[in-house]
């Protein structure tokens, strides 16, 4: 059982209703009000060979507006183009590669990846938490 300022939302994330006035980080607030830190991420998707260049723009404006609309921020596009998969997925052998990176609230990631799971026309998808990189210590004098 969780302290009552507790509690478990999805993807077992736990969320703190007695947030602290002073925050590190960028913050951002979900549909509830709650307080949550900006991530950086990397989503990299694919979709169908056959969709026509209006279609692809299409679909790449659809999850850029959802995530804007979400609270993200620094939404950067790469259009990989049309190569060959590693092995054949629902009847392909090609796929247009498309790379996002962004910084947005996790609640962001599962509206978007919902979506991708139920359109017919991504046919791949993968989202990655890019960790901040330390800084090296400095060499130990011997």
């Amino acid at each position: 059982m969780l302290p009552p300022d507790l509690s478990v939302r999805p993807h077992g994330i736990i969320a703190i209703s007695s947030w602290p006035k002073t925050c590190s980080g960028k913050e951002a607030k979900d549909h509830k009000g709650v307080r949550e830190s900006m991530n950086t991420y990397e989503t990299m998707y694919i979709l169908r060979p056959d969709l026509g260049e209006e279609q692809t723009d299409q679909i790449i404006n659809k999850y850029q507006s959802m995530l804007q609309e979400q609270g993200a921020q620094d939404i950067q596009t790469q259009h990989r183009g049309k190569r060959r998969l590693a092995y054949e997925i629902n009847d392909y052998r090609e796929g247009v590669y498309i790379q996002m990176n962004y910084e947005a609230p996790g609640a962001a990631i599962a509206i978007m990846e919902r979506d991708m799971r139920l359109t017919e026309d991504i046919i791949r998808y993968l989202t990655l938490r890019n960790e901040p990189i330390a800084e090296p210590e400095a060499a130990a004098s011997v």
